[in-house]
Order: C-alpha cells, then structure tokens, then sequence
C-alpha cells in the first residue's frame, strides 16, 4: 500500500468533494477513526474496504494504483524574490534534538526541525509524512528529491510542498548543508 500512496488520494479526493472523515464514515458504515488509519497509512485495509470508499468518493479502483506524481505539487521562492530575511535562533535557542526552543508557545499544528546535510556525496536523507511541508535552506546548497523530481535549492531559497510522496534532501556541494523544515502536524 506505501508504493502507491491509496491513503494520501483517498484523502485527496475526500477534501476536493469537501467530505469530512466523519461524514465518509457514516456513508460507509464505520468508524472515523477507521478512515483515519487508512488515510494516513498506518493500516492496509481490505480490497472490499477500499472498494467502498473509493465507491463513495467517485474514484475507481485502478485511480487508486496509479502513479502519485500528481501528489507532488510544490511552489519554489527563490531568495533573491525574497526582500526580507528571517531572523535564526541563536545557537543556544536549539534542543539537542535540533528543535527551537519556545517559551510559552505551544502548537500542535506545525512542527519544525533543524537538519543538517553531509557534503553532497552523501546519500539522500529521506522522510515521508503526510499534509504540508515547508523547507528554508538556512546555508549551503541543498537538492530536495520530490517523487522523482530534482529541485535545486541555494542558500536562502524555500519550498512548500502539498505531499505524501517520499521525499529526500542531500547537500548539494562539499560543505554541511542546514535546512529549516516546518511539517504540518
């Protein structure tokens, strides 16, 4: 089920027809946290299962097992389009895990971390994860694979991305790379 993605287009296709999990799950006769599970692909359900719900949001079986490069939409800003800079964390404003720290500010909607790349002969860091992702590169030069898509990123520039494709960063010279990465939770 993880190579093609079925719980990111269920997902997808449920917010296009502006369906919220509880409504799919009532038309289906099942649990929300059911339709949860399978859109973000901590189960694999049954074909019947799948059957139904693709019924129920006009999708075919085969949609479903389709290649996901449609997944993959991105919007690049360069950082010479960019006409203010971010201020950084000094460097005691980091947890060891590379977290900022925040006094008094608590989210449960955005999380963010600091990585940092080896020089570019180093394999890919790859993640995946599901919703929004947004990446600065803070210094260096860094390469996001998205799907099968190379994105050249230098010092300064960001990307948004809209994606439960795998995704992959690796610096993109011979020094360290950072990047900023900010998910939606």
């Amino acid at each position: 089920m993880d190579e093609f993605n079925i719980g990111a287009k269920l997902r997808l296709a449920r917010q296009e027809k502006n369906m919220s999990m509880k409504e799919l799950a009532r038309m289906l006769g099942c649990s929300v946290s059911l339709i949860s599970l399978i859109e973000n692909r901590k189960i694999s359900p049954p074909i019947k299962t799948l059957s139904g719900i693709a019924k129920a949001l006009n999708l075919s079986l085969a949609k479903l097992f389709e290649d996901d490069e449609e997944l993959a939409r991105f919007e690049i800003m360069k950082s010479a389009t960019c006409k203010t800079k971010p201020v950084l964390p000094p460097e005691g404003g980091m947890d060891p895990d590379g977290r900022l720290r925040q006094k008094g500010i608590h989210t449960r909607k955005l999380k963010h971390k600091f990585i940092t790349l080896p020089n570019r002969y180093a394999p890919y860091m790859k993640f995946m994860h599901s919703e929004e992702s947004l990446v600065y590169v803070v210094r260096g030069k860094a390469e996001l694979l998205l799907g099968s898509k190379l994105i050249p990123l230098e010092e300064g520039d960001s990307v948004y991305f809209e994606t439960n494709t795998a995704h992959g960063f690796r610096s993109r010279d011979d020094s360290e790379t950072l990047i900023l990465e900010v998910d939606a939770a």
